[in-house]
């Protein structure tokens, strides 16, 4: 254990040096109140735990460096600084960090612009635990092409790590990966919680070089006008820039009082599940897209043999959910579920192409029904892989349960495009 005071001569908070503890504010040229010094001797020790004063806020003038092998214990502690545009957190940008921790810390960006909170480069194995505050950008995952890894699989992949992170008022985007190279990705790790509130502009950026991480909740409160919850592939917006295979629990986007949100915007991804997609408020008017979907290779995937079911706003006949599944089963398969607004009547239009067909005849129906019971449905074939077939499937009154189903038996891969506007 290696406990870091906040208190002592330097900063005049107490009648010993560093509180008595050997790491603090009053080593001589410490920039960092001696937190960086405490990692360096645990890491000459072969590694260790820094603890700092629970609660505590310790102001900076230079980053900390996370080093392989060190847990950084916050108890709720603060960091706050340093004034200028470094990181408040980070790790070398030349090398692989592994096995390190960070449990229980909050990062004060102190409102400076454009600057990232917390930037972890070339990480692997590792757990972190933190709150962001008050920050331009909340924590950036970057896979730079420079770095040297000893391990030549994984070279300076952000890769097999768990990631926590809370973040509050946050003026920029909250959480950036992104790689250099298709040898240089953010791949392969675990975000059991994001959890984001008070986002000026994007919640969760996958930029590029970025697949097969796990997301469990996802929560983006939006404050800012055309804010977006989550984008995918947002530096390859005309080209596949490597951003796909990637699974989400669930992810949710509120964005009150302000105007022109995108819930999920999707450039040129592929093979990403999103097995749920909530957005606030819960009425029939999101102010902005739920689905704005600009390539064609992107895929909203639903897995097959679960239902969904989602509100949208109706002002224009934009796609309100895309999907790739594969059916298997001689019983119907309901992929996506609608509950209509009370008010007026609706027109369900319906788009498929077939990418693959192994076995059967496939179709898919789109069927509604009212609450006395009364019911009305349409069906729709698939035909031959790679050919496009549209149809408007049906009117529906309002307060119905629109659904989409497969029937079976076939096992087929398709995409499917369902779209609802209001027609009176």
């Amino acid at each position: 254990m290696f406990p870091v005071s906040s208190r002592g001569h330097a900063n005049g908070t107490s009648p010993q040096p560093n509180h008595g503890l050997p790491f603090g504010p009053d080593i001589p040229g410490t920039t960092t109140g001696g937190i960086q010094e405490a990692i360096h001797r645990a890491l000459a020790l072969g590694g260790g735990v820094v603890q700092l004063d629970p609660g505590a806020v310790y102001e900076l003038r230079s980053p900390i460096s996370l080093r392989s092998h060190v847990i950084l214990e916050g108890g709720g502690a603060t960091l706050r600084g340093p004034p200028g545009q470094e990181p408040v957190l980070q790790t070398l940008p030349d090398a692989v960090i592994r096995r390190c921790s960070v449990r229980g810390l909050v990062v004060d960006g102190g409102g400076v612009p454009d600057r990232w909170a917390v930037s972890l480069s070339s990480l692997q194995q590792s757990d972190i635990d933190l709150m962001v505050v008050n920050a331009g950008h909340g924590v950036r995952l970057h896979a730079p092409a420079t770095a040297q890894g000893a391990d030549p699989l994984l070279h300076a992949n952000v890769c097999a790590n768990r990631f926590r992170f809370v973040m509050d008022r946050v003026a920029g985007t909250g959480l950036l990966l992104q790689g250099t190279s298709p040898t240089a990705v953010v791949t392969d790790n675990t975000f059991p919680e994001l959890y984001m509130t008070r986002v000026g502009r994007v919640g969760l950026d996958l930029a590029e070089w970025t697949d097969s991480n796990l997301f469990g909740h996802v929560f983006v409160s939006l404050s800012g006008n055309g804010g977006v919850g989550a984008v995918l592939n947002s530096v390859g917006a005309a080209q596949n820039h490597g951003v796909y295979n990637h699974l989400f629990a669930k992810l949710s986007v509120d964005a009150f009082g302000i105007q022109g949100a995108t819930a999920l915007r999707l450039f040129q991804s592929k093979q990403n599940v999103f097995s749920q997609l909530y957005t606030s408020p819960e009425g029939p008017q999101f102010p902005g897209k739920i689905l704005d979907d600009r390539g064609s290779e992107s895929a909203w995937v639903l897995s097959a043999g679960e239902s969904r079911t989602y509100s949208w706003g109706l002002a224009a006949p934009t796609p309100a959910c895309r999907s790739a599944s594969v059916t298997r089963s001689a019983q119907p398969v309901t992929l996506i579920s609608y509950q209509v607004p009370r008010d007026g009547t609706y027109e369900l239009l319906l788009g498929f192409t077939l990418l693959q067909l192994r076995t059967g005849a496939p179709r898919l129906d789109a069927y509604w029904v009212d609450d006395s019971g009364t019911s009305q449905s349409a069906s729709l074939g698939l035909s031959a892989p790679g050919r496009r077939s549209e149809a408007i499937a049906l009117r529906a009154k309002g307060g119905s349960l629109i659904s989409v189903a497969s029937i079976g038996p076939f096992e087929a891969m398709y995409n499917a495009v369902a779209t609802l506007k209001e027609v009176g």
